[in-house]
């Protein structure tokens, strides 16, 4: 980021490094698919209090639930083998903070509407209302003996993320895809 560029100007200059170096490497022969992620899987992420709409907001901020709070691009659910069960996972045009679209886990939709569909429901993180376009198979986030947790997926680059983590499903042995690999890196720069 060049010295004396603002914060618009730098979250702008990531994304758009970061969206060439994904376009880079799903060019690549053997790259079934390639996403990014706020936090590596089994990490400790983020847990964000919440409001689910249409259900009365507590009266301490502090007695809002929370959920594991994560942002990936498009392509990440691929890349990792997370099925959606239901809806849409998310798409390039949702880069960018023209739409505030949100995915969840089946946990997440299973507590907060049990027996609803989840598709087109809504919920507040700080200022924002997001729909939820998507539910993901619940997984493990934390740790592998962990109850079900639940989850909210966020669209990488709203302007929040500076440091991710790339993952890549490929289709040849890994020893051929280190050279190409490296290669689509190096391009970006």
């Amino acid at each position: 980021v060049p010295a004396g560029a603002s914060r618009g100007d730098a979250w702008r200059l990531v994304a758009d490094t970061h969206a060439r170096l994904l376009d880079a490497i799903r060019q690549q022969p053997g790259v079934a698919s390639a996403g990014s992620a706020n936090f590596l899987p089994l990490a400790v992420g983020w847990r964000n209090p919440f409001r689910v709409d249409g259900q009365p907001a507590p009266p301490r901020i502090e007695d809002l639930p929370q959920a594991q709070m994560h942002s990936v691009s498009d392509g990440y659910f691929e890349a990792m083998g997370i099925p959606i069960v239901r809806g849409r996972g998310f798409e390039q045009p949702d880069a960018g903070g023209g739409r505030n679209v949100a995915i969840v886990n089946q946990a997440f939709a299973d507590r907060y509407w049990p027996g609803l569909d989840p598709i087109g429901r809504r919920i507040r993180q700080g200022s924002e209302w997001l729909s939820v376009v998507g539910i993901t198979q619940t997984g493990k986030y934390s740790d592998l003996t962990e109850a079900p947790l639940p989850v909210v997926y966020r669209v990488l680059g709203e302007g929040r993320d500076f440091l991710l983590t790339t993952h890549v499903r490929i289709t040849r042995p890994s020893r051929e895809m280190v050279p190409p690999l490296r290669a689509a890196f190096a391009e970006v720069g």
